[in-house]
């Protein structure tokens, strides 16, 4: 019996990437996080027409995406999901999910301030999560 955990969506950057960068074992870690809006097939009125979710991109990847993505970027995301458990301030046990995403396609056209200099650099940035094997990685809402 084998398991799968792939996701893939599309949608809008609901907010800026936010990059950040750790040392862990003596090795460094960036870390970009950043919402996606996926809108709802079926909504009924009244209800809200989009899904948030919240995107994480590890080293290469998250460093460029932080230098060339922005709010209101149409993106397509595949990845896996991740769950975090945490103690919340009341006490009570909550829990978050993201996606840690492998591949970031940009599906709009290039703003002219942010064209991509060096298409290399961005085929290669998809595929790299080095570094995130054994990382213990906490989304900012279980801190």
């Amino acid at each position: 019996m084998f398991f799968i955990n792939l996701v893939e969506i599309s949608g809008y950057l609901g907010s800026d990437p936010e990059l950040k960068k750790y040392e862990t074992g003596g090795k460094k870690l960036s870390v970009a996080t950043f919402s996606i809006g996926v809108r709802r097939i079926y909504v009924k009125k009244g209800e809200q027409n989009a899904d948030f979710f919240k995107v994480a991109c590890f080293n290469k990847q998250a460093e460029f995406v932080a230098k060339y993505l922005q709010k209101g970027r149409k993106v397509i995301v595949t990845g896996s999901l991740k769950q975090d458990r945490f103690q919340g301030e009341d006490g009570k046990t909550k829990y978050t999910v993201q996606i840690n995403a492998q591949t970031i396609e940009f599906c709009d056209t290039k703003h002219e301030e942010n064209e991509i200099a060096d298409p290399a650099a961005y085929v290669s940035s998809f595929m790299d999560v080095s570094g995130l094997e054994g990382a213990d990685f906490q989304s900012e809402s279980a801190q």
